[in-house]
């Protein structure tokens, strides 16, 4: 399921848009604990983020994609964060 999955996105993504979500990804990344934690300091900046990085993949992809893939690439606690957020559906 996973390599379907990830060959789905390959097919969506151009070189371009995956250099910029794997920028915003360090800026989520940055927002997190030695344990993958959110840091609660950050937890505004790390909302932005994922934001950004949501209409970033949408753009691509489309809102169900998107969600989904945040879901299944995300630690768990920031899975949580992705999961509460309202879907766009």
């Amino acid at each position: 399921m996973v390599a379907l999955w990830e060959d789905l996105l390959r097919r969506k993504l151009d070189e371009e848009s995956g250099k910029r979500l794997e920028e915003l990804a360090e800026k989520i990344n940055v927002c997190l604990g030695t344990a993958h934690e959110v840091d609660p300091a950050r937890e505004p900046e790390l909302r932005t983020a994922l934001d950004e990085y949501r209409g970033a993949l949408t753009e691509k992809t489309g809102e169900r994609v998107a969600r989904l893939t945040m879901i299944m690439r995300a630690f768990p606690a920031v899975a949580h964060l992705v999961r509460e957020a309202p879907a766009n559906v």
